[in-house]
């Protein structure tokens, strides 16, 4: 009996199996989330052309991609839920790109690398879709396809210059014969090699304007820009003999997506000045850094998203393992592990030698870790798993898939024995994400009790009320988040006007400005922005 087999045109299918495994089976019972409600009742009662001034003093080039998105796609949970797979699809597409190019001649390692970050399991806020998507993922796309577009616009290079350097070391005899035989067979020598010269700049000018659309709107990728760096290096060492050679080839490769990358500091540097970014409560980090401290923060950054995320489900559901979201996860855990294995066996792709991208991944991956750390640190912010704080672990996501994905094709030799490596971390990313997504169905399903027991118990709340509560048996929302569906609810005919209603956490306002006290006559305010 003949045995199936799976060719390249199937990875898209793939991807996109995975992403709705590990994304897409609880899609139906999940919703908005933390600043997903604010946003929706922007993009319901303002509209769409509200983002644009009401980011103008925070991200200013973010509000352009929520009027896009939003002018297409309804304040509807499952709408965006639906757009949030279709987004991290074409993620996983766009990092495969990206890596094909990098790494042309090692395309199974490449498929593994981005199968990784499509499933990443140290991300946990994929269903927070209307604020992610817009704020990082569609940002972060852009950047993905830079690294891709660079990457063929050198590869195109080499490839012009080595036919060119062919021609003129031709006799005048062979060129003119060459000439002739191209003429005779009717083939368009001239306008052929002037093709093949184009298409590297036509490339390089999408890798420029797509690292523009990717860094600028959002600074969560702001410190990754020095990896283009290394892949330009991967492909020159393949060019070009020396490492003094290969520097300078690289850095003059690298200098105009550098020159991008720093008119984005400044413009960041100058923009925190102003004082727009203060709604955020961001501050930097101010006490010196130690030797300690440095090697701390390293080594919590490569611990956290290199080497602990990847088996962090175990961890999680050994808490309460007869719990019927347990079963559910392993049981997912097994089936996805099966199939990937299966997969992964009757792929016919090519593979070549595996220690050079080994050594290139793990070093890349590393250095890709640090990178996308620095940003958080910078403002002072922590790396907490499974939670908000997570959401930073997307500027890790790609130097963490390339540093596993090469620490694996390094150390293990046996290529079923690495198989099913790969298809054991790939499953257990799955379960994780499946994890994660009953967190945020159980969030959902609080707060449309909490919705519930509003409209039954208060139907009729008058205008200008405040709700006062010490905090919300709830993980993922704040006063503010829950001050938007509250205005939904009870005020849908709103018109641009102060808030008829606003529900305060006492924890946290009370004795702040909002919430100065709870005497009489205490004149209370909630800033929002543009409302």
């Amino acid at each position: 009996m003949k045995s199936i087999r799976f060719f390249e045109r199937s990875i898209p299918l793939l991807f996109l199996t995975v992403t709705v495994v590990a994304y897409g089976l609880l899609l139906p019972l999940t919703g908005f989330y933390w600043d997903d409600l604010p946003f929706a009742w922007i993009a319901k009662f303002l509209g769409p052309q509200e983002f644009v001034p009401a980011f103008a003093q925070v991200r200013p080039f973010l509000g352009p991609i929520f009027f896009v998105t939003t002018s297409l796609i309804p304040p509807v949970p499952l709408y965006w839920q639906i757009f949030a797979i279709l987004i991290r699809f074409l993620s996983g597409l766009a990092a495969w790109f990206a890596l094909n190019q990098i790494w042309p001649s090692h395309k199974r390692q490449t498929l593994i690398a981005a199968l990784l970050f499509l499933v990443f399991p140290g991300y946990s806020q994929h269903w927070v879709a209307f604020t992610h998507i817009n704020q990082e993922w569609i940002p972060f796309i852009f950047y993905l396809l830079s690294f891709g577009f660079t990457a063929r616009a050198l590869r195109n290079y080499y490839v012009v210059a080595r036919r060119s350097e062919a021609t003129t070391k031709q006799s005048p005899d062979q060129q003119e014969t060459s000439l002739e035989e191209k003429v005779a067979s009717g083939g368009p020598s001239t306008s052929l090699r002037s093709a093949q010269a184009e298409r590297p700049r036509n490339d390089r000018l999408f890798a420029l304007l797509l690292l523009i659309a990717g860094v600028f709107p959002t600074e969560y990728f702001v410190s990754i820009e020095p990896m283009r760096f290394l892949f330009i290096w991967v492909i020159v060492s393949e060019q070009v003999n020396g490492f003094g050679q290969r520097f300078i080839e690289s850095w003059k490769r690298w200098i105009p997506y550098a020159l991008i990358w720093l008119a984005n500091g400044a413009w960041l540097a100058y923009f925190y000045t102003i004082g727009g970014y203060a709604s955020y409560d961001v501050e930097a980090v101010k006490e010196p850094l130690t030797i300690i401290g440095i090697f701390s923060t390293i080594g919590e950054a490569i611990w956290k998203a290199g080497i602990y995320v990847w088996a962090q489900v175990l961890v999680l559901t050994s808490k309460a393992f007869t719990a019927p979201t347990t079963l559910g996860t392993f049981g997912l855990i097994a089936v996805a592990f099966t199939l990937i294995v299966l997969y992964l066996r009757r792929l016919d792709i090519s593979e070549s030698e595996t220690r050079t991208f080994a050594i290139s991944a793990i070093a890349i991956g590393l250095v890709g870790i640090l990178l996308g750390r620095v940003p958080s640190f910078a403002a002072g912010l922590p790396l907490t798993l499974q939670s908000s704080y997570d959401r930073f672990m997307v500027s890790m996501m790609l130097g963490s898939s390339l540093f596993v994905a090469g620490l694996i094709e390094l150390f293990i030799r046996n290529n079923r024995i690495k198989t099913y490596a790969f298809a054991l971390l790939m499953a257990l990313a799955v379960g994780q994400q499946f994890f994660n997504a009953n967190i945020f169905r159980r969030d959902w399903a609080k707060q449309q009790e909490i919705y519930w027991q509003l409209a039954w118990r208060i139907p009729a709340m008058k205008p200008n009320t405040a709700l006062l509560t010490d905090q919300l048996p709830i993980d993922y929302e704040t006063d503010l988040s829950f001050t938007a569906p509250i205005n939904w609810m009870y005020a849908p005919d709103y018109k641009r006007s102060n808030l008829p209603y606003a529900l305060f956490y006492t924890e946290k306002r009370l004795g702040g400005p909002s919430l100065p006290s709870l005497q009489r006559n205490t004149e209370i305010s909630l800033p929002i922005r543009r409302v």
